[in-house]
């Protein structure tokens, strides 16, 4: 008998590893067992290379080999070769958004549109009191977000 969580995604379907309850023998169950319906894609299922999503289980001699290095790293020949080949291990910085933009971004969600208009409607019927009330709450989302991000 195995119970299984499935997760959901249309593009995912069978490529996300679930958890599983797994009878074993009348002894009871082993809890977490790993089921897989397929392997993620670009990864054959006898594949055992480093590359592959369980290389935590290989020998740490079998991964250094596969990815073609040693436990203090790569000679500076190698790292030449392959910064040439692959290009720089550094993160592109992208332009930093102003701080004004970002809190006006905070603007685009539907429900500060329908608290402002809220707010233009009720003081346009005159209570004054209950506008206040709804441009204080906007206010503070806004703020909150923007604070958030």
């Amino acid at each position: 008998m195995t119970r299984s969580a499935t997760t959901g995604g249309a593009g995912l379907a069978g490529q996300i590893p679930t958890l599983a309850l797994s009878s074993v023998g009348a002894g009871g169950y082993r809890p977490y067992a790993r089921a897989m319906a397929s392997p993620p894609t670009g990864i054959a299922a006898e594949s055992s290379t480093a590359a592959s999503a369980e290389a935590y289980r290989l020998p740490i001699e079998r991964v250094l080999a596969d990815i073609d290095t040693s436990p203090t790293g790569l000679t500076d020949a190698a790292a030449t070769t392959r910064r040439a080949q692959f290009g720089s291990n550094a993160l592109v910085e992208l332009a930093r958004e102003s701080w004004l933009r970002r809190y006006l971004r905070q603007f685009r969600d539907w429900m500060i549109v329908l608290l402002l208009a809220s707010a233009a409607v009720t003081t346009f019927l005159g209570d004054v009191g209950t506008a206040a009330v709804l441009v204080a709450l906007v206010a503070v989302n806004t703020l909150i977000g923007f604070i958030q991000e």
